[in-house]
């Protein structure tokens, strides 16, 4: 049976030191799912992990150099499908300025662009 897009659903939707991406297909038999960040294929490691045959990503330690695209690719015996997800990271920089004695925090938010 053909492969209908999948569906990717980042969890939580902001992003915290951690995240899930899920890749969801509505119908159809599946027999190897492929993630990628960028065009490179996303393996098991440190930072990365696949679990539950591969349709759920688990990125850890979130930092900028996590932005990107990612693609999930669905395959099975008579088709393959993809579809892409642009994770944003946003990065709040805190750094203090001292004003005579008055202690003064000051915020910016970085995005990756």
């Amino acid at each position: 049976e053909q492969l209908p897009t999948p569906l990717i659903i980042q969890n939580p939707s902001f992003v915290l030191d951690q995240l899930q991406l899920h890749c969801l297909v509505r119908n159809g038999k599946i027999n190897d799912i492929i993630w990628q960040k960028d065009t490179k294929q996303i393996s098991n490691g440190t930072h990365y992990r696949l679990e539950y045959d591969s349709s759920t990503l688990f990125i850890e330690h979130v930092t900028m150099m996590d932005c990107g695209t990612y693609t999930c690719t669905v395959i099975n015996e008579v088709s393959t499908n993809k579809n892409t997800h642009f994770l944003f990271v946003y990065v709040k920089l805190y750094w203090l300025h001292v004003t005579s004695l008055i202690l003064v925090f000051h915020g910016l938010s970085l995005l990756c662009q």
